[in-house]
């Protein structure tokens, strides 16, 4: 009879635990990264803050593990939530050890019973008591894989270093906020895990950034090419220098512009061939005609940018003439002795 009222009893405290939330203990084992002390079946030492290290009656075996990642790395953490508690997780990085993790966040409790010390789960993503923060500093992820029921299997979820941080003592915190749950002592609303990491090497995005600028170097080429391609081509000293010159520019365009070559290309062809051939053929040509009509005459009036071409064209021309009338003149003086 005194069995039979020793296992009642035991039955009745059993279903009780079933039916109260508040008696319920969530816990959770770290998967990855690696944890820095042996975990137990249920992820045991995890209540004391920050990492575990001090909980009543477990003591914390470190396993001396450091994972090495590089700055500004994505990694991807690990967990299997053993006991299912409504909640969401966080993730904290200190360049100091466990000593240099911030303590926990403040929970406003849902009213004065002892259950209601953590708040509750409205929705499986709506928690009063605590409300995730928009992650800065040493806070890198808040408000992970929120939940109001149990999981099934592990859950992983991401977390990207900073780009600009290097050390050899980091900690990687991974911690439960738990809702709808009695205080834990030690640990109040959270249950803790850490990581020893190292963060070393050149960053992630280190080649990212490199072949930006690279490409904004090129095209940076390009647009050199265009602007020397169009002067080469309005600077030409003369009707036929002018043409060459125009595409010559075309040409140092071509060369300027590798990266860009519509830029280097057209603009230095349209250069050479339009202003120098323009300067060159055309006035060239008009600067002649005033020559041989006039001697020394100036030039075409073609426009601004090819006047020097004309002016050289003419002066040739009315040499031209000159020595054509000096050869006459000295054709009618022998005639003249012979006569």
């Amino acid at each position: 009879m005194r069995k039979l009222r020793v296992m009642t009893a035991a039955m009745a405290a059993g279903a009780l635990g079933l039916l109260v939330p508040g008696l319920a203990r969530a816990h959770f084992t770290l998967n990855s990264p690696m944890n820095w002390a042996q975990q137990g079946s249920l992820g045991v030492p995890e209540k004391s803050a920050p990492c575990g290290q001090a909980d009543p009656g477990t003591a914390a075996v470190a396993t001396g593990i450091v994972t090495t990642y590089r700055p500004g790395q994505k990694i991807t953490v690990s967990i299997t939530e053993d006991v299912p508690h409504p909640g969401f997780y966080r993730a904290v990085l200190s360049q100091n050890g466990m000593n240099g993790l911030p303590m926990d966040p403040m929970v406003t409790p849902a009213s004065t019973a002892p259950n209601d010390a953590c708040g509750t789960a409205t929705s499986a993503t709506t928690f009063t008591g605590l409300t995730p923060q928009t992650p800065s500093g040493a806070l890198l992820v808040d408000g992970a894989l929120k939940h109001n029921a149990a999981f099934t299997g592990a859950q992983t979820f991401d977390v990207t270093l900073p780009s600009n941080v290097t050390c050899t003592n980091c900690v990687l915190q991974i911690e439960e906020f738990m809702s709808n749950h009695g205080l834990n002592n030690p640990g109040g609303c959270f249950y803790h895990h850490c990581a020893n990491i190292a963060i070393q090497g050149t960053p992630v995005d280190g080649g990212m950034s490199g072949g930006t600028d690279a490409g904004s170097d090129a095209k940076a080429g390009g647009s050199g090419g265009a602007t020397g391609t169009g002067m080469g081509g309005k600077t030409g000293t003369g009707g036929s220098s002018a043409g060459v010159g125009g595409m010559s520019g075309g040409t140092a365009g071509m060369s300027g512009g590798t990266a860009g070559m519509s830029g280097g290309g057209e603009a230095g062809m349209s250069g050479g061939s339009t202003a120098g051939m323009s300067g060159g053929s055309t006035a060239g040509t008009s600067g002649g005609t005033a020559g041989m009509s006039g001697g020394n005459g100036t030039g075409g009036s073609k426009n601004n940018d090819s006047s020097g071409g004309c002016s050289i064209a003419s002066g040739a021309s009315g040499s031209a003439a000159s020595l054509v009338g000096l050869l006459i003149a000295v054709v009618l003086i022998r005639r003249r002795r012979r006569a």
